[in-house]
């Protein structure tokens, strides 16, 4: 088994966190928050750099906010732009290309490059073939879904399913301080999205089989 061990030091690389604060920006940039960092994104790179190196970095609390979805209520959870949202896009520009290759190729929330038109083709796709094998007999479609999943997610055996290949010590205490920093996952976070799909990649991988 091929193990990740140096992946803090390109999440902490100054040129990474200035990228990050450009892409946790996008569709903010009017809001006097993001402008103050996008005025002065060297200085506000380097105290982001300083406090990851010195593991000064935590996460105190929330705002939190309900939002009806669908007829359903949901909770959000909303930290500040600075530092913590420019933190986990930091992160996310380094392990993507790391956690993508676990996840099954019909996983597509908040992949790059998939999503819901990529889903609704691969389904008409899946559907057709279906139907050939089945010489016109019926076809029977499954839908499941995970009740109140974000917060239903157990903290320890996400970090237990994170950490498997993962033997950069910073790098667990980094991601140790966001998925410890509230039970479940908190939609409102970026990388909620993709620890999501991680933690159902078993049960995805088990459905699709068999």
């Amino acid at each position: 088994m091929k193990y990740w061990k140096n992946q803090f030091d390109e999440i902490i690389d100054i040129e990474n966190i200035k990228k990050a604060i450009h892409n946790a920006s996008k569709d903010k940039k009017d809001r006097e928050d993001v402008k103050l960092i996008l005025d002065n994104v060297h200085h506000y790179s380097n105290e982001i750099h300083l406090m990851l190196v010195n593991q000064t970095y935590t996460i105190d609390s929330y705002d939190i906010e309900e939002k009806i979805d669908k007829n359903k209520i949901r909770i959000i959870h909303k930290l500040d732009f600075y530092p913590h949202r420019i933190i986990q896009h930091a992160i996310l520009q380094v392990m993507e290309k790391k956690w993508k290759p676990s996840l099954i190729k019909n996983t597509y929330q908040s992949i790059k490059h998939r999503g819901i038109v990529k889903c609704k083709r691969d389904v008409e796709k899946c559907l057709k073939r279906m139907a050939k094998v089945n010489k016109g007999n019926d076809t029977y479609v499954v839908k499941l879904d995970v009740a109140k999943y974000y917060p239903s997610v157990d903290n320890v055996l996400l970090k237990i399913i994170l950490f498997k290949k993962i033997k950069c010590k910073k790098l667990l205490w980094l991601l140790s301080i966001i998925i410890d920093s509230i039970q479940g996952l908190p939609i409102g976070n970026l990388l909620s999205q993709y620890f999501g799909n991680i933690f159902l990649t078993f049960l995805d991988t088990f459905i699709k089989k068999y």
